[in-house]
Formats: structure tokens, sequence, C-alpha cells
């Protein structure tokens, strides 16, 4: 197997690095992913007002908010975009009351815009046919 092979690519070693800025495990944990420049923001929905005020908020980028569903077996999942992300997890925060955690995704170095956002969103909302969720915003899984 040589380095062009995309299957060795796939399997390749990396590593994560997830900091703890409150020191609260449960709180809020900036991921990032080496070689990669993303960073994964994970937070609580009990912490939001507290998080909220970090620059990561201004970026754009691509959210996931989850929570219990009604008939608890599956989790009710939220997935969008924001440019930035703060005004939409603001919005989601005062007005859906289903979620209990959240998570997004955005750039380093602000290279992600709308165009990129929004088409990376299409592609992980249009692959969700595994139907292990409920869809909060009514995007249908089909397969």
């Amino acid at each position: 197997m040589n380095n062009s092979d995309p299957a060795f690519a796939a399997n390749r070693p990396y590593s994560l690095r997830i900091f703890v800025p409150d020191g609260k495990p449960d709180g809020l944990r900036v991921i990032e992913k080496s070689n990669w420049t993303g960073l994964g923001l994970v937070f609580p929905r009990s912490e939001f007002a507290a998080v909220k005020s970090r620059e990561e908020f201004e970026r754009t980028g691509v959210y996931i908010l989850a929570g219990p569903s009604e008939d608890g077996d599956q989790p009710t999942v939220d997935v969008g975009q924001g440019d930035p992300v703060k005004p939409r997890l603001e919005n989601h925060y005062g007005k859906k009351d289903f979620w209990t955690w959240g998570v997004f995704f955005v750039t380093k170095d602000n290279s992600l815009n709308k165009g990129p956002g929004c088409l990376s969103l299409r592609r992980k909302t249009s692959a969700g046919t595994s139907r292990r969720f409920v869809s909060w915003n009514r995007i249908e899984n089909t397969g």
C-alpha cells in the first residue's frame, strides 16, 4: 500500500487535543485535530450563556444541537450553519428547548465562509440515512 492510496490516507494516525478551559470535564471542550485547520467546540446547554462570549462563536460554522426525543428512544438533532454561528445558537437557545448539548465546527484561520459551510451542511444532512435520530428541523432521512 502506498501513500497515495485513499484507504491508507483514511487510516493514518493523528492526534486529538482536547482543551477544557474551565477545568470542568463536562463543560466546554475545544477539540483540535492534528494537521486540520478546524476546531470543534462542545458545550452543554446549561453553559451556553457563559461560553458564548468566546471568539470562536463569531466565526462561520456548522453546528449540531442534540437532546432526548419525546419518546426517549432516539435523540433529537438539529443540524445547521451560521455566518457567524453565535446568532443562530442564541436564537435556538431562546426558542428550542429540546437540546441539552451543542457542538459546532469552525476554522482556526477564518477560511470557512457561508458557501463552503452550506455545502458541508448539505453533504452532512443528505448523507444522514441511518435513521438513528429524530430531526428537529425536519430534514428527511430516507434510506
